[in-house]
């Protein structure tokens, strides 16, 4: 269709153009947008010189119609003012918060150090291998806590399975190693989700594996002090007053203990309460 328009037009077209591409570069505007804007222009005069009647169309005509359309100074200054507002602020969209990783690890360690001690325990209680008699006057074989005096004591076999002991081994091994682990793991969660609220939550499942094993070592050397010092008579009998104190004492200690940790905690976590925090967390 360009090819059926009059040299007259087409050359006014690409002056009226050039003055448009011109006043743009003049201003900044991109390259890619000058480009854009040229070309989306001649497509609407191209139309208009189509829809004009009577065809072909003349150099007066030309001239009227880009005379309705804007002049090239009026180009330019709305792509500048758009490069140079500052984009729109966007309303926050809900936060897509996800459970802490080291809670996760935390409380997995502390998890798996109460099954390897539960073993171990169970592992660690004596029985006795006994031999008991039948009604047909043969014997067999059956295992009874300490509690029930044996009849017939048979000693048990002088080594165990090489799988059990290997066993117990690593049971003890985890036992050992993985309260520490899982604590540390909760410290470090705690500090993590403190650092980044925004992102993490899962405070609950941090406290508990920071504070489960530490809490557990207090109280649990408080009673065995407390025990050794009062309730075992070894040294001999112990007055009233002497019970009392040692009570105080070892109870008194572990609740200080206690208490310090629980600060340690709140230290970690500036700005709200544990309480606070926990009901924050999912």
């Amino acid at each position: 269709m360009s090819a059926d328009i009059p040299a007259v037009v087409r050359a006014r077209m690409n002056a009226h153009l050039d003055a448009v591409e011109t006043q743009l570069a003049s201003t900044g505007v991109p390259r890619e947008k000058r480009r854009s804007i040229i070309d989306d222009l001649e497509t609407h005069i191209l139309e208009m010189v189509r829809a004009s009647d009577p065809q072909p169309v003349t150099e007066d005509e030309i001239n009227a119609m880009i005379a309705r359309l804007d002049p090239p100074e009026a180009y330019g200054t709305e792509e500048i003012a758009a490069q140079n507002s500052p984009a729109p602020l966007k309303a926050p969209g809900p936060v897509d918060l996800r459970l802490c990783p080291g809670a996760k690890r935390g409380v997995f360690w502390i998890a798996l150090a109460i099954v390897a001690q539960l073993f171990v325990l169970g592992a660690l209680t004596p029985r006795t291998v006994v031999v008991q008699p039948t009604t047909t006057g043969s014997f067999v074989q059956s295992d009874v806590p300490n509690s029930a005096p044996p009849p017939q004591p048979m000693p048990a076999p002088p080594t165990a399975p090489i799988l059990g002991t290997m066993l117990f081994v690593a049971a003890g091994a985890v036992a050992i190693v993985a309260p520490i682990v899982g604590t540390l793991f909760g410290w470090m969660a705690v500090e993590e989700i403190k650092r980044l609220e925004n992102r993490f939550y899962g405070l609950a499942l941090a406290v508990f594996a920071a504070l489960f094993y530490p809490l557990i070592v207090i109280w649990v050397g408080a009673s065995i002090v407390w025990y050794r010092a009062v309730a075992a008579d070894s040294a001999g009998p112990v007055s009233d007053r002497a019970r009392t104190l040692w009570t105080i004492g070892a109870f008194a200690s572990a609740a200080l203990l206690t208490a310090a940790l629980c600060w340690v905690l709140r230290r970690a976590l500036p700005g709200a309460s544990i309480g606070g925090k926990l009901a924050l967390s999912r």
